[in-house]
């Protein structure tokens, strides 16, 4: 799962500069409207063309930023909940090495998830509600 958050968060990080890019494109399209010299019709309808384009492209830069961030947010609640899993399954194995050294076994200990699983967070959660 690291190198799937990996590529991730590399995906985002392109995605930044793709919109980085596009922002350039369109400062210069921008620039070399306002810059034309051409004082025709052709020329005032190919001004207006490249300031249509540098607006488009503004705006897929601001879409490509809104997908990095969500792609962001997405890598970070990921390794907030494989955080919140590895804490669950620390305190639920040590819970069970302790009631199995005190005799005590809840039915609960029984049948454990397996390494990593998000079924430790359930298994901690009911531990808790009983009082563990």
């Amino acid at each position: 799962m690291h190198s799937d958050l990996t590529t991730l968060a590399a995906r985002a990080v392109a995605l930044h500069d793709q919109a980085e890019e596009s922002r350039a494109t369109a400062r210069e399209m921008h620039r070399r409207a306002a810059s034309a010299d051409w004082r025709s019709v052709a020329g005032s309808t190919f001004a207006a063309r490249l300031g249509r384009l540098g607006l488009e492209h503004q705006q897929a830069a601001g879409a490509l930023d809104e997908a990095a961030t969500a792609l962001e947010e997405h890598v970070r609640a990921v390794e907030h909940t494989g955080t919140l899993i590895a804490a669950a399954e620390r305190w639920v194995t040590s819970l069970a090495a302790t009631a199995a050294d005190d005799g005590v076994l809840p039915g609960l200990l029984r049948h454990l998830p397996s390494a990593g699983s998000p079924d430790w967070l359930d298994v901690a959660a009911r531990l808790r509600a009983q009082g563990w």
